[in-house]
């Protein structure tokens, strides 16, 4: 007898949520966004086709809502928590790259030391430069020193 799964059987979902339990018990994400984007790493593996559906979803929302009456829009035009969603998965993937890139190059070790700070640092900076220059962050404006 094969045994076929489904993907949102009661087993399946009640996995999926100790997954996410386990994730918001365990980890120490400060923020809704943060917390959204650790659940996403979490199910990836075994739900991805789900997610870029909802992530997909999403987007197509807000472009259609975007400077509407449907919701509180911030300056640019999307919603707050979709801005917040949207620069912390930027920063995820900016410090992703950059993870990947320093313990190519030094090892897992080079995060033991002070100096990758700096690094975390750059990340920040370049993640609000990058969505200042597509664009999506309008109103971001350098300090006069």
């Amino acid at each position: 007898m094969v045994a076929t799964t489904q993907a949102f059987s009661p087993e399946s979902v009640a996995q999926m949520l100790d997954q996410i339990l386990k994730v918001a018990l365990a980890s120490a994400v400060q923020s809704g966004a943060a917390f959204f984007w650790t659940v996403i790493k979490t199910l990836w593996s075994s739900y991805w086709p789900f997610i870029l559906i909802f992530l997909t979803g999403w987007v197509i929302w807000e472009l259609i809502t975007r400077n509407g009456g449907f919701h509180y829009n911030s300056e640019n035009g999307f919603s707050p928590t979709f801005n917040r969603v949207a620069g912390s998965g930027v920063y995820l993937l900016l410090q992703g790259g950059a993870y990947v890139i320093v313990s190519k190059f030094f090892g897992n070790e080079a995060y033991h030391h002070i100096w990758s700070y700096l690094i975390h640092i750059l990340v920040f900076l370049s993640t609000g430069l990058f969505l200042n220059l597509v664009g999506f962050w309008k109103y971001w404006k350098l300090p006069r020193i």
